[in-house]
C-alpha cells in the first residue's frame, strides 16, 4: 500500500482563505493523497494567559500569548466549508483537525473519510472519547511530546470503545519546529508498531528530506509535512514548513524510496540476469581431458561466464569419469 502523504497547512494561511486555497492546491500540485487544516475557536482552546512556546516566541507578528496568536490565524466555520470544497474541486482528501469537542459535529457535515488526533489532545479523554464514535474513517493519532505510556493508554481507551484496530495508525512525531537532526529518534516508529500492534507513520517537522525517506524505509503508511507558500512570512509555522518546491521534492523523495524498498522478496532482479550470467562462474576443463579420465581438481576449474553447469556442482563431478575429450577452456558437459 502506497504511502499516504497528507500536506499540513496548519495555520500557514494566516487566516486567509485565498492564502489557504493557494495552498491547497500546491499540496495537489507536489503529488500529496491528502491536505489538511486546523479549525479552533481561540476563546474555547486557550486561556487568556497562556504563554507561547519557545519557538513560537521567535515568530514575527503573532502577538504576546497564544490566545492573540490564535485569534489572527483562525478561520471561520463558513471557511473551512469553502475550502472542502475546493479540495473536492482538485479531487485531494480534505483532512481538519479540531480542538473542541462540539466541533465534531462539523467534521460529521463535512464526511470527512480521515480524523486526525493531535498531539496537544492525546491525554484529552473527553476529546478521544467523541472521536471514538467515527467508526466510519480512519483514525490518526499523532503523539509528540509523548511518553510511550500516554500512547498506550489513549490507543488502549479507543479500542476499548468500539474502535478497530485496522481504523487506527499511529504517528511518531516530535514537536519541535524545526525538529532537530538528533532529536527525530526515528526508530521510535519500530517502538510504537511493536508496543501497538498497530500501522504507523510519522509527523514530519524536520528540514529536507531524510526523515521522510527513513520513515518509509521503517515501515511508515502515513506521513505528515507542514507546507507554506514562503518560509519567511509572518507567523509560528512557517520556518518548519515546505515552500512548494521542496515539498514538491520531499514528495518525490518519498515515492522514489518506495519503490526502492521493493516488495521484500530476495530473488534475482530481471537487471541483473545478463551481469548473473558473465559474473558467475561454471565448469570448464583445465587441462587436456580423455574419455575414461577421471575428473578432479587437477584438470578441472571454475571460471566465468556462468552459462554453463554451475560451479556449486563441482563437488558432483569430482570423480566421474569423463565421457568425451576436452581441451582446455573447453565448457564440461555432463552426459
Amino acid at each position: 500500500m502506497p504511502v499516504k502523504i497528507i500536506g499540513e497547512i496548519g495555520v500557514n494561511h494566516n487566516g486567509s482563505v485565498a492564502l489557504a486555497k493557494q495552498l491547497i492546491e500546491t499540496v495537489k500540485a507536489a503529488g500529496a493523497d491528502a491536505v489538511k487544516l486546523q479549525y479552533f475557536d481561540p476563546a474555547k482552546m486557550v486561556t487568556k494567559s497562556a504563554p507561547l512556546a519557545e519557538y513560537q516566541k521567535k515568530a514575527k507578528g503573532i502577538g504576546d500569548s497564544q490566545l492573540e496568536m490564535l485569534e489572527a490565524l483562525k478561520l471561520e466555520r463558513d471557511d473551512i466549508f469553502e475550502l472542502k470544497a475546493h479540495a473536492d474541486t482538485l479531487d485531494i482528501e480534505f483532512v481538519c483537525s479540531v480542538f473542541d469537542v462540539a466541533d465534531f459535529e462539523m467534521l460529521d457535515e463535512l464526511q470527512v473519510s480521515t480524523y486526525k488526533i493531535p498531539s496537544g489532545e492525546l491525554n484529552n479523554f473527553q476529546y478521544l472519547d467523541r472521536m471514538s464514535r467515527n467508526k466510519t474513517g480512519s483514525v490518526i493519532v499523532s503523539t509528540g511530546m509523548a511518553w510511550l505510556s500516554e500512547v498506550l493508554r489513549a490507543v488502549e481507551f479507543l479500542k476499548g470503545k468500539g474502535l478497530p484496530e485496522s481504523q487506527l495508525t499511529v504517528l511518531h512525531c516530535t514537536s519541535q519546529y524545526p525538529a532537530d537532526l538528533d532529536a527525530l529518534n526515528m526508530k521510535a516508529m519500530t517502538t510504537l508498531r511493536q508496543a501497538t500492534g498497530l500501522a504507523v507513520g510519522y509527523s514530519d517537522h524536520s528540514d529536507g528530506c531524510l526523515a521522510g525517506v527513513l520513515s518509509v524505509a521503517l515501515g511508515g503508511q502515513v506521513l505528515e509535512r507542514h507546507v507554506t507558500l514562503d518560509r519567511s512570512m509572518e507567523g509560528p509555522d512557517h520556518k518548519a514548513s515546505d515552500d512548494p518546491q521542496s515539498f514538491r521534492a520531499y514528495c518525490e523523495a518519498v515515492r522514489e524510496a518506495e519503490v526502492a524498498m521493493g516488495d521484500g522478496a530476495k530473488v534475482p532482479m530481471a537487471t541483473e540476469m545478463d551481469t548473473r550470467e558473465v559474473a558467475r562462474k561454471s565448469i570448464f576443463a583445465r587441462t587436456q581431458i580423455s574419455p575414461g579420465d577421471v575428473l578432479s581438481r587437477d584438470n578441472l576449474v571454475c571460471m566465468r561466464p556462468g552459462t554453463g553447469i554451475p560451479a556449486e556442482l563441482f563437488g558432483v563431478l569430482e570423480g566421474r569419469l569423463s565421457s568425451r575429450r576436452y581441451s582446455p577452456g573447453d565448457p564440461i558437459e555432463i552426459g
